[in-house]
Formats: C-alpha cells, structure tokens, sequence
C-alpha cells in the first residue's frame, strides 16, 4: 500500500469518540515512524509504499492511541508556547491553554527585571524553562514530587540550551515543601480534578497523564489552599501567584483567594472557559 492508502485506513481505524481528529492523528503518527515532516508527507504519501515491517510498527502505534494513551507520550514531542518538549506518559502532557500563563507574565513584567520565580509541579519543564529563555535575567526553581518529572524536566532544560544555574530543579513533595526563600512569581497548574471524576475520564480514554498530576482531591481544591498560604508565606510585597484551573472552580478559588488579597484578576482561554487567575499578594 502506498502512504497515502496507509494513512486513509488509519484514519478510519483512528475514528473512534475519544478522538477528535483522526485524520491528523493519523498523519503525525506515519510522519513520526518514518521520521518525515508534514511536507515530505505530502511529496511522497502517493509515490512511496509502506513496508510490512513499518506497516506492523505503525499498528503497534496506533493501538497504542486506541487504548487510550496520548498522541504526544506515543511519538515523546509536544510543542509548547516556541519550544519543543520531549514528554512520555509519567508527566503531564502540555497543554495549549497553559501557553496564556507565559503571555500573562511577559505582559506584566519586563524582561530585563532581575525575577525569582518558582514553578510548582513542573513536570515537563514547560512552564520553567518556557520562562527561563524568555525571561534571561531570572532565576526559576522547579518543583515536583515525581523523580521522573524532574529528570524529564532536566532533559528537556538541555534539549531547550537553558544552562542549569538559571533553573533549580527540586524534587519535593509540596504539600511538605517549605522554603525562607521570597519569590516574586509562584506558578502552579496543579491537579485539580475531583478524586471521583477521575477514573471515568481514564475510563472513557479522555485523559493518560499520570493520576498524580490530575487529582485534586475529594472537590478539586486541596492545592489551592496550600498555593495561598505558601503565597502569604513566601511571596515579596507585591508579588504574584498566577493558577492554572479547571472548569467551574473560579469562585470557590476566588473565595480561598480573597481571604488573603482582593487585587485578582480571572482569565478565560481562547474557548471562553474560565481558566487562570493572578493574585497581588501585598505583604
């Protein structure tokens, strides 16, 4: 079969509900075992045959993606913001949404500001290290209580050319992590899915990332209460905790929020979905 009759039958076999776009899925699949780009794809998809052996590998791929696990852990690459991460499924996948916390911070800071800046539950390093090539002069400290985070989160610090003196990449539980450092940024998009709405989503092959990454507890929150007070604690005057969050969960975050500051400020993604808030801590 040539490419093209290849990528039309993974395509129909790709089409399934948990899938929205089986026809991409199907190219970036054949793309990455043959290590192509989407314009090679096109210059060759009617011209070359697959053989049996790449043929068997892809099939091997692609019931990879039926059982659930993302595109991205199956081909280890996932773009986020200018960059390239290399993931797999022990972190959590990059997503889009996430990008509108780096456009928030290079809007409200200036680049050459000297910043100390942690990240908390880094996992890939997107965020970190994201911020560390754009922000030059700042220092990142990147925090998660996965080993294998960390070391992707290195892996990725060197893929990206960030030198490790710019980003301190910590391996703590941070339910139990406490620090005299003062940060002028705290970051975190932390788990925030209900424990009982966790499974369904895994069920129904919505979700691969490690649970560890996703559970929020018994109503989503557990994190955001500790992200307050470590903000109280460990922010400068007038310094900024920026979260990530899920749908439905903006007042009761606002409520946690608001017992400390009132100088807030809700962000919805490019869907309309509300999505991040910042908050001054004033000291």
């Amino acid at each position: 079969m040539t490419i093209q009759d290849v990528y039309k039958k993974i395509s129909d076999i790709l089409n399934q509900q948990f899938i929205n776009n089986p026809k991409l899925e199907a190219k970036i699949l054949i793309s990455h075992l043959l290590n192509i780009d989407e314009k090679e794809f096109i210059l060759i998809k009617d011209k070359k045959e697959m053989n049996n052996h790449d043929f068997e590998k892809l099939f091997k791929l692609v019931a990879e993606r039926l059982n659930g696990k993302s595109i991205a852990s199956i081909i280890n690459k996932k773009c986020f913001y200018d960059l390239e991460f290399y993931v797999d499924d022990t972190v959590l996948i990059p997503r889009p949404e996430t990008e509108q916390i780096i456009d928030i911070i290079l809007k409200k800071f200036n680049k050459e500001e000297k910043l100390d800046i942690i990240d908390i539950g880094c996992g890939s390093g997107n965020i970190s290290i994201t911020l560390a090539k754009h922000l030059e002069n700042s220092n990142v400290d990147a925090l998660d209580i996965s080993s294998n985070a960390i070391k992707i989160s290195k892996k990725n610090a060197i893929i990206n050319n960030i030198p490790f003196e710019r980003i301190n990449f910590l391996n703590e539980n941070f339910l139990k992590y406490s620090t005299k450092k003062k940060y002028d940024i705290i970051i975190s998009n932390p788990p925030y899915i209900r424990s009982d709405e966790i499974n369904d989503l895994f069920l129904n092959k919505m979700l691969s990332d490690p649970k560890v990454s996703l559970d929020g507890g018994t109503n989503g929150l557990d994190f955001y209460y500790r992200l307050n007070d470590f903000a109280k604690t460990n922010l400068h005057a007038n310094g900024w905790l920026i979260v990530e969050h899920g749908i439905n969960q903006r007042e009761d975050i606002l409520r946690i929020l608001k017992k400390i500051t009132s100088n807030i400020k809700v962000y919805n993604d490019l869907s309309g979905i509300d999505r991040i808030i910042t908050a001054c801590y004033k000291g």
